[in-house]
């Protein structure tokens, strides 16, 4: 817990500058002598921008957290023997029928902390009037920064982090283009390039079915997501009353869940006949996944379309239906046509999302059909053969392209215009 609050510190520390603003600002302004407290950028920055965007930061904090506290893969991948986390352990004790009660406990705790600190965030959400986001009238620009020793430390470490970040990708795209032996070997040679790697997944049928798997759990789940929260959206918009409003904190019931919990409870829960699954058992097959993309879709999609709902000015609605046009008729041809680039946006999140999910899916996916998750992360194993990391490796080439080109799609053609 502690290893993972570290994670997200560093956006934190945003945040405890602008609760001691005179502390900390002084700080900078008598030892580095670079900002002005009263008319420099840096004052700016902390007065205006910083409290347009602290929602945003504090939102971004702790989801953050929360992603890192639910986390399975990474721990698995590079954590190494000796680092244990929660949500592996919950693996490992779900596996087996006589510790399944152990993994339910682990289950609670994950989902108790979650619930503290989602609390704390809606405590925060309170104090603004605001949904997801905060918005001003004009964009925010790019800012010059005057002081001379402040522009090459802020150049200097924009920089670095650009090739801590962009160095794996580059190695990842190089060596997907050599053989087995440059890559168990980590050499590069001009005469072990190849494009073999992308012809065998291209020509084999076992080699391709991963990324199949993958998009159409990822696409089936996203257009489902979609479906249901518009019509949601639809009647938080249009009614307000009871109903609405306990529909409303039921759709966001998931987020209150770790995705191990939900995960963990449809095991538990369907792992024998049920009435309303008409008698039939889902653990282990092929449908269950399936329903926890979507579960775990509904929050943050109901979310950002209630959000699109609420800028749409109600004077339209009324001029269609003054004009005879019905309740469906005035969704589809007045208010869809306005929220559609939310529900691309929306949709194309979700589908990239999901696309190589393992956290989620190493709980739920049947061993026949295996996603793109399960299969990077057995490459991961010392048992894996060269071919098979060389396999891997154009797995995520073009994993990369699927996500750039669906948000470019949706994003790159509108800021172009």
């Amino acid at each position: 817990c502690l290893y993972f609050m570290l994670s997200a510190s560093c956006a934190g520390i945003v945040l405890w500058t602008e609760r001691f603003p005179v502390y900390s600002w002084r700080f900078f302004h008598s030892n580095l002598k670079l900002i002005h407290y009263r008319n420099g950028s840096f004052y700016i920055l902390r007065r205006v921008v910083f409290p347009v965007l602290k929602p945003t930061l504090f939102a971004v904090t702790v989801l953050l957290f929360l992603t890192g506290l639910g986390a399975t893969s990474a721990p698995l991948v590079l954590g190494g023997q000796n680092f244990q986390t929660i949500t592996p352990m919950i693996l490992t004790f779900v596996q087996s029928v006589t510790s399944r009660d152990m993994a339910s406990l682990l289950a609670m705790i994950l989902g108790a902390f979650t619930w503290v600190l989602l609390s704390m965030m809606r405590k925060v959400e309170k104090g603004g009037n605001y949904i997801s986001i905060s918005k001003v009238k004009s964009q925010i620009v790019k800012q010059k920064i005057n002081n001379k020793l402040a522009n090459i430390l802020v150049h200097g470490v924009a920089y670095l982090l650009f090739g801590i970040y962009a160095l794996p990708v580059i190695l990842i795209v190089i060596f997907s283009f050599t053989d087995s032996y440059s890559i168990t070997t980590s050499t590069l040679s001009w005469d072990r390039f190849t494009l073999a790697n992308y012809a065998r997944l291209f020509t084999h049928f076992s080699d391709f079915k991963p990324y199949g798997v993958s998009i159409f759990y990822s696409s089936v789940s996203s257009i489902l997501v979609v479906i249901l929260a518009l019509v949601v959206s639809r009647i938080l918009h249009k009614y307000k009353n009871l109903f609405a409003t306990v529909l409303e904190y039921a759709m966001l019931i998931p987020w209150l869940l770790p995705s191990t919990l939900i995960a963990l409870g449809l095991i538990v829960t369907y792992d024998s006949p049920k009435l309303i699954m008409l008698n039939q058992v889902l653990t282990g097959s092929v449908w269950i996944l399936l329903i926890a993309y979507v579960i775990v879709q509904i929050p943050f999609t109901l979310r950002m379309l209630r959000a699109a709902f609420f800028t749409i000015d109600r004077s339209l609605e009324d001029a269609a239906q003054s004009l005879g046009a019905g309740a469906f008729h005035t969704f589809r041809r007045v208010l869809l046509p306005i929220v559609l680039p939310s529900t691309l946006a929306v949709l194309a999140m979700n589908f990239n999302g999901h696309l190589a999910d393992y956290d989620l899916t190493v709980f739920l996916f049947h061993p026949i059909l295996q996603p793109l998750g399960i299969v990077i992360k057995n490459s991961t194993s010392e048992q894996a053969t060269g071919d098979v990391q060389a396999l891997v490796l154009v797995y995520s080439v073009i994993l990369m392209v699927i996500s750039s080109l669906t948000l470019y799609l949706v994003y790159g053609r509108k800021s172009k215009e």
